[in-house]
């Protein structure tokens, strides 16, 4: 027998400039006769701004189960049994943060974080991974003239390498200008 149940929820309240929103969702699946053959998700979300000066918004989520290893990444088992040589076990979380400013008019600032932490077993092979990001970007527009500027950092690490955890940065500035040619 097939046991699932899923959820989801926002909520949002606007007071002249000010806006506020929160929303939630989950899901989980189970095989009630079969233990050990649940899979579940949780995520959480909110933000707070005062347009255009500042946004703020964060997020939350986390998931755990047995999936089928494909090249699109993990997909829950569901209702087919499989042998447990084809099923990984697998678990996780992560959150990330963003942070939005339009101080004056035609420039626009934005910072974002994410952090996750997961481990997949599958076959006796075991893997704790971990990935952070960092995400920084200025636009400033000048008629139909833009200038962007950037930097981005990426972290990430798997014990099952065993090798350390590799960080690749960039940094990028450019100018664009749009044509409207119709």
């Amino acid at each position: 027998m097939n046991s699932v149940y899923t959820f989801s929820g926002n909520a949002s309240r606007r007071w002249g400039r000010m806006a506020v929103s929160m929303g939630a969702a989950g899901s989980r699946t189970a095989l009630t006769e079969q233990a050990g053959t649940a899979s579940e998700s949780q995520s959480y979300s909110a933000s707070v701004g005062y347009a255009p000066m500042l946004t703020v918004s964060g997020s939350y989520s986390r998931s755990s189960g047995e999936a089928l290893v494909t090249g699109a990444g993990l997909v829950p088992v569901g209702t087919i049994p499989l042998p447990s040589s084809l099923v990984s076990l697998y678990g996780g979380n992560g959150y990330s943060f963003a942070l939005t400013s339009v101080p004056v008019k035609r420039l626009t600032l934005s910072a974002s974080y994410a952090k996750s932490n997961s481990n997949t077993s599958s076959s006796g092979f075991a893997s704790n991974n971990e990935n952070d990001e960092y995400n920084a970007l200025i636009q400033y527009q000048v008629r139909k003239l833009y200038f962007t500027s950037g930097y981005a950092r990426l972290g990430q690490g798997f014990s099952s390498t065993g090798l350390p955890p590799a960080t690749v940065s960039s940094f990028y500035a450019g100018l664009s200008r749009w044509f409207n040619f119709f």
